[in-house]
C-alpha cells in the first residue's frame, strides 16, 4: 500500500491504481470492524474513525484517481493533518 508514493513519483500508474484498490478495500474492511466492534473501547473507535477518514482524503488526492482528475483535488497536507489529528 505504501509503494503508491514512489509509483506515483515513477508515473507507474497501475502500481498505483493497484495500491489504491487495496487502501480501500482495508479501508472498508476498517470501517466495517470499527462500527461493529468499536464501542468495546470508544477511545479506539475515535481513533480508527479519524484514520479511515484520513484514508479517504489520501485516496481522494491521488493523480489517478477520479477525484483528482475532476479538479476536486485535496492536498497532501490535508492528508497529513488529519492523520496527526488522528
Amino acid at each position: 500500500m505504501f509503494g503508491t508514493w514512489p509509483a506515483q513519483d515513477a508515473k507507474d500508474w497501475e502500481v498505483v491504481r493497484f495500491g489504491l484498490e487495496r487502501i480501500k478495500n482495508v479501508n472498508s474492511t476498517l470501517k466495517t470492524i470499527n462500527y461493529s466492534l468499536g464501542w468495546i473501547q470508544p477511545l479506539a473507535f475515535v481513533s480508527y474513525k479519524a484514520y479511515g477518514e484520513a484514508a479517504e482524503v489520501y485516496i481522494g488526492s491521488s493523480p489517478s484517481s477520479k477525484y483528482w482528475l475532476t479538479g476536486k483535488y485535496i492536498s497532501i497536507f490535508t492528508f497529513f493533518c488529519l492523520l496527526i489529528s488522528a
